[in-house]
């Protein structure tokens, strides 16, 4: 490499480490805590105190079981829905926060009663043990998916 090449690659790093176009390897970045983290981005989940005696290695099986017997335990069909014969697949978005409670972001569904039969049940869930980063609560998203299904009048 010659001199020139040197010192045309020298002003290069120059210039693009002043516009912030090269990070430092070791820069340390806090994360900002008030910015929702998504399920499984966190050192510790979110779990149901039902899974806190669970091995670590399984608190995500337990978490999702106990999720779908919450589900299960409290789905009623609406009556409505019934009448009319909907059904379809709704998908909850929601937001579990960092004192353990559930605040809904947004529901799409085929139908309005559907809809509103789903995020009554995710705001129905019990208080949950926050995720942690660093020992610090945060707050993540969570999508569930919640099926109606007519029953069979055929049984």
């Amino acid at each position: 490499m010659t001199s020139l090449q040197k010192i045309l690659l020298v002003l290069c790093l120059v210039v693009l480490n002043s516009c912030g176009l090269i990070k430092r390897p070791f820069e340390y970045q806090e994360i900002p805590f008030d910015i929702p983290i998504p399920y499984g981005a966190t050192e510790e989940n979110a779990i149901f105190e039902a899974c806190q005696e669970v091995a670590k290695d399984k608190q995500n099986e337990c978490f999702n079981e106990q999720l779908e017997q919450h589900v299960k335990t409290h789905l009623k069909y609406p009556r409505k829905a019934l009448a009319k014969r909907i059904e379809g697949v709704v998908n909850v978005h929601f937001r579990l926060n960092t004192d353990g409670s559930v605040s809904i972001m947004a529901v799409h569904g085929s139908n309005k009663i559907l809809e509103e039969e789903a995020a009554f049940i995710i705001n129905s869930l019990p208080c949950l043990i926050p995720a942690k980063i660093n020992g610090q609560a945060v707050p993540f998203y969570f999508t569930y998916p919640i099926t109606f299904k007519l029953p069979d009048s055929r049984k």
